[in-house]
């Protein structure tokens, strides 16, 4: 993937803090505000898709390192078993930190609390070409890091179809139409997990 470095950082009281990103000239305004979102995607694209968004943990492994317990864990973010966008997190917390992550795959919350008030940096975007229903077309992605008192996140994100983001009436379109489960067409197994053992309880 292309790199395009940003030195942008923000906070989730949305306080802009040296915004200087090179943004990739074929990406549109709509999709930089997308990509460039700071706060809990699941409730923004609820919001944009004026219908509700579900959160899937596909797979979580955490494990202890150096002291630290580390979660690595891969998400989708589905409109009615639509894949809009597959998220790979991996969540470091500090030995002293009481920061305790949800786990299993029932668990719908985001990799950090947003009342944490992390500190979002966007690290990367760009669009790569992904096969899905059987066509191949323009996939975003993103990869941005959150960091708040003990704990810090890096995560990547790819958005499934491109066309979701092309204007509002797009986005109602990609609501309403009747597609069937392209589920394991788009993601059969986004990452395979790694064989690690769980954190003992």
């Amino acid at each position: 993937m292309p790199q395009f470095p940003l030195s942008a950082s923000r906070h989730a009281d949305f306080q802009i803090r040296n915004p200087v990103f090179f943004w990739p000239p074929n990406i549109t305004a709509l999709e930089r505000i997308a990509l460039s979102s700071p706060g809990d995607l699941r409730q923004s694209l609820s919001e944009y898709l004026d219908d509700p968004v579900q959160i899937h943990v596909v797979w979580d492994t955490p494990r202890q390192i150096g002291g630290r317990t580390i979660h690595t864990r891969v998400m989708n973010l589905s409109h009615q078993h639509r894949i809009i966008c597959t998220s790979l997190a991996t969540i470091r917390i500090a030995p002293d930190s009481t920061y305790v992550i949800s786990t299993g795959p029932k668990s719908a919350a985001p990799p950090l609390p947003f009342d944490a008030n992390p500190k979002f940096t966007l690290l990367a975007a760009g669009i790569e070409k992904r096969l899905a229903g059987g066509k191949i077309q323009d996939a975003l992605w993103r990869r941005y890091s959150l960091t708040a008192p003990g704990v810090d996140c890096e995560v990547e994100e790819s958005f499934a179809d491109r066309s979701i983001f092309a204007n509002p009436a797009a986005a109602q379109y990609w609501v309403n139409k009747h597609m069937p489960d392209v589920i394991s067409k788009l993601h059969p197994s986004p990452i395979p997990s790694p064989q690690v053992k769980p954190l003992a309880v």
